[in-house]
C-alpha cells in the first residue's frame, strides 16, 4: 500500500536527521527515494545532480546507491503521481463549480420563467449559467479548445485547409493563431 505524501514527508524528515533511511526496505525505501527525487525536481535539479545527492546520502548510511536510470524512472513515477493529483484537483473544482452554478440557476430560474420586466435579464443570466456549465463539461455547439494552433501545411493552405502547393520549404514562416473568447460581454448590463 502506498504511503501518503504526509507520511512520506515525515519519513523523509526523520530519515535525513538519523540513519532511519538505512533501515527502510522494499516499497518504503522506494517511496523515501522518490520523495528525495521529488524534492530535487522541485529545486530544478538534473537527474545526475539528484543521483549524486542520493549517492552521498548512501555513503552516510541513508538509503542505498542507485543509478541515474533509477532516478529517471523515479522522476517519471513522481510526474505520474503529480498528474493524477492534478486531475483529481481539477475534478473537485469542476464539481464544486457545478454545484455553485446549480444554486445560481435555482436563484434566477423563477424570474427567468416569469412574466415581469426582469424576465429578459434573468433569462440571459440563466443562459449564461447554462453556457458556463456546458463549457465546464466540454459540451455544446461551441465546445472547442480555448487555444487553436494552425501550423505547418495547414497554415500554408489558408482557410480551406487543403495545401495544394506541396510541403513547406525549409525556413518557411508558420502562422500560429491563438483565439481566446471570454463570454462576459454582457456582465455590465447586470451589475
Amino acid at each position: 500500500m502506498a504511503l501518503t505524501k504526509k507520511k512520506m514527508l515525515t519519513k523523509t524528515r526523520a530519515a535525513t536527521g538519523t540513519n532511519e533511511a538505512a533501515t527502510l526496505k522494499g516499497k518504503e525505501l522506494v517511496e523515501w527515494r522518490r520523495m528525495r527525487v521529488a524534492q530535487g525536481m522541485l529545486a530544478h535539479k538534473s537527474v545526475r545532480q539528484i543521483q549524486t545527492e542520493l549517492a552521498l546520502l548512501a555513503e552516510e548510511g541513508m538509503g542505498k546507491q542507485c543509478s541515474t536510470g533509477t532516478v529517471g524512472n523515479d522522476m517519471k513515477a513522481v510526474r505520474a503521481l503529480w498528474a493524477t493529483e492534478r486531475k483529481q484537483a481539477v475534478e473537485e473544482l469542476v464539481a464544486e463549480d457545478l454545484v455553485r452554478l446549480r444554486e445560481l440557476e435555482k436563484r434566477w430560474w423563477d424570474e427567468a420563467t416569469g412574466k415581469g420586466e426582469e424576465a429578459g435579464e434573468a433569462s440571459e443570466r440563466v443562459m449564461a449559467i447554462m453556457r458556463q456549465r456546458a463549457a465546464l463539461l466540454g459540451m455544446g455547439v461551441n465546445a472547442k479548445p480555448a487555444v487553436q494552433v494552425t501550423a505547418g501545411a495547414m497554415a500554408a493552405a489558408g482557410r480551406g485547409g487543403v495545401n495544394e502547393s506541396g510541403p513547406l520549404p525549409v525556413g518557411a514562416q508558420v502562422k500560429v493563431l491563438v483565439e481566446y473568447v471570454d463570454d462576459r460581454r454582457d456582465l455590465g448590463k447586470f451589475g
